[in-house]
């Protein structure tokens, strides 16, 4: 059976790593809901984690326009307000907040993420996140420091 790697799907890839490696996990209910797509948190580790999800587009224009949207909404999202709104209290001075894009794991997303600098994506502190079809569907995390193959 083909997996269909649309918007949810991803999503709930994002969720079940972030859940396999001991985080606690806050989804949006629906595409469109306020806040990111995916809150993480490990108490332990101080690590939150703000995603953006984006499913597989039909063609180049709405695979672009998404991939630049999920950017725009990552940029302006608050750590310290999405942290208390997702239930796990307010940000502190010790909490690592991270930042990533979720993306089907084709060429035409890679190329896309290759676009942005590694500098920039540095200075974001933004990871990517690309989510191959599969049973369970596999995800490949590229840190900031790293070339997008």
């Amino acid at each position: 059976m083909t997996m269909i790697l649309n918007e949810d799907t991803v999503k709930k890839a994002v969720e079940s790593y972030f859940t396999a490696l001991g985080f606690a996990v806050r989804t949006t209910p629906y595409p469109g809901s306020p806040g990111p797509d995916n809150v993480a948190y490990h108490e332990v580790k101080r690590q939150l984690w703000l995603v953006e999800d984006k499913g597989l587009q039909d063609d180049s224009a709405n695979r672009l326009g998404g991939f630049q949207d999920g950017l725009g909404q990552l940029t302006r999202r608050d750590p310290s307000m999405w942290k208390e709104k997702s239930g796990f209290g307010p940000l502190v001075k010790e909490d690592i907040v991270y930042y990533a894009l979720a993306l089907p794991d084709r060429a035409d997303y890679r190329a896309l993420a290759r676009s942005v600098r590694k500098d920039v994506r540095k200075a974001l502190n933004l990871y990517l996140f690309f989510i191959e079809e599969g049973e369970p569907p596999l995800v490949t995390v590229i840190p900031p420091d790293e070339e997008v193959g």
